[in-house]
């Protein structure tokens, strides 16, 4: 599935990170509904946040946006070719394959995210504006074996879930890295789902993995 690379660090040097905005980057071919013109997909993070829906329009161009109905807040249908929209559940609106009006009652279209595509490595990057996270702290607790432990603490919201990569140098492919959630645990975690609004710890040590890491939001997806 595709993640949402948002905060890149290296260890002992400093943060890079960017809150406020995230990139989320996937593999077209990993969807089957996308392999067509008018595929159309939904990913979500959080079981408590409405998913994103990208939609397929030609061969290299996509459109993003959050499925929220702008009538009164509904989730929004996938965009269904043979109807030629997306229809919101609740109050009958529809939206065309770029999020625009069609019917009301919705007056508004469907927030968009600027979309890029590189046909060539079938590579698909989003940028959401506001999904960013914020790593609040990277501390050296000493010694672990083969290496040394670090602490990464970040914000993490309530039903959301997390995997940490790591990049051996920028702009390298990532690979998932387990961690542990405890400083004496065992480093055999790879997804981690906060229960609530707070503060995590993700618990790693250093041994093979120098470089630069980044914690990820994990999409699934969504299933209505």
């Amino acid at each position: 599935m595709g993640q949402v690379f948002t905060a890149t660090w290296v260890p002992r040097v400093a943060t890079a990170a960017q809150p406020g905005n995230a990139v989320i980057k996937l593999k077209a071919g990993d969807y089957p509904a996308l392999q067509g013109n008018g595929g159309s997909v939904q990913l979500e993070f959080s079981s408590a946040i409405p998913p994103i829906t990208i939609n397929r329009e030609t061969e290299t161009l996509f459109h993003a946006f959050d499925s929220i109905c702008t009538h009164a807040g509904c989730t929004v249908g996938k965009f269904v070719p043979t109807s030629g929209w997306m229809r919101c559940p609740c109050h009958g609106s529809r939206y065309d394959i770029r999020g625009r009006v069609l019917f009301g009652p919705a007056q508004n279209d469907l927030k968009s995210h600027p979309t890029s595509y590189d046909p060539t490595t079938g590579t698909l990057e989003i940028r959401v504006t506001g999904l960013g996270l914020q790593i609040e702290s990277i501390e050296l607790l000493g010694p672990a074996v083969g290496g040394e432990l670090l602490r990464l603490s970040f914000y993490s919201t309530a039903h959301t879930s997390y995997r940490l990569y790591h990049f051996p140098t920028l702009g390298a492919e990532p690979v998932v890295v387990p961690f542990s959630t405890s400083p004496g645990g065992p480093f055999n975690e790879t997804t981690v789902i906060s229960t609530t609004d707070r503060i995590s710890h993700l618990y790693l040590t250093t041994a093979a993995n120098r470089g630069f890491y980044a914690i990820s939001l994990h999409l699934t997806e969504f299933v209505p």
